[in-house]
């Protein structure tokens, strides 16, 4: 019966832990992916653009949408602002996995610790999903109506390259 229910969390634990992934990857710093390496030159010319890291999404968007400094400086303060609050609600999440993770592999199988931290890291994750939403809308409010639909038509372009991280 035990690995009938492990094989049930399971799942739904491994789904609440990309979703998170995703949600957290709002608040990434700006200065783009932290994984991301300088491509060599030689790579850079191949693909026809130059050398060096890429170009953060702050850039992406600074160019695509044309914002003035004003624009620049008040979305900077919007996503510093919102990684403020999502930190604890992210280190949080990252308790509850690792006590998830206890409880699933502990010798003695608690269900009732099961669902606690099933429920503590679906609560986080809304409350994460709830700030990007927060956060986007906010973005929203300090660009114009041509920027509001270029910046749709980026995010829609982003989620379609990103098809494999969960939304």
């Amino acid at each position: 019966m035990n690995n009938k229910i492990r094989n049930a969390i399971m799942p739904l634990a491994l789904s609440g832990a990309f979703l998170a992934a995703n949600v957290s990857s709002a608040f990434a710093d700006s200065q783009g992916p932290v994984l991301a390496q300088a491509v060599p030159a030689a790579a850079c010319q191949k693909q026809g653009r130059p050398a060096g890291p890429p170009p953060s999404m702050m850039d992406r968007m600074q160019q695509a949408l044309n914002l003035d400094q004003k624009q620049v400086d008040e979305i900077k303060t919007i996503k510093i602002q919102a990684r403020s609050q999502a930190k604890p609600i992210m280190r949080d999440l990252e308790r509850n996995r690792f006590e998830f993770k206890q409880a699933t592999t502990a010798d003695n199988y608690d269900q009732k610790q099961i669902d606690k931290f099933t429920q503590a890291q679906g609560d986080d994750i809304g409350q994460l999903m709830s700030l990007k939403a927060k956060t986007v809308n906010m973005i929203k409010s300090v660009l114009t109506d041509d920027q509001k639909v270029k910046f749709s038509r980026m995010a829609k372009k982003f989620k379609g390259k990103n098809k494999m991280r969960i939304e």
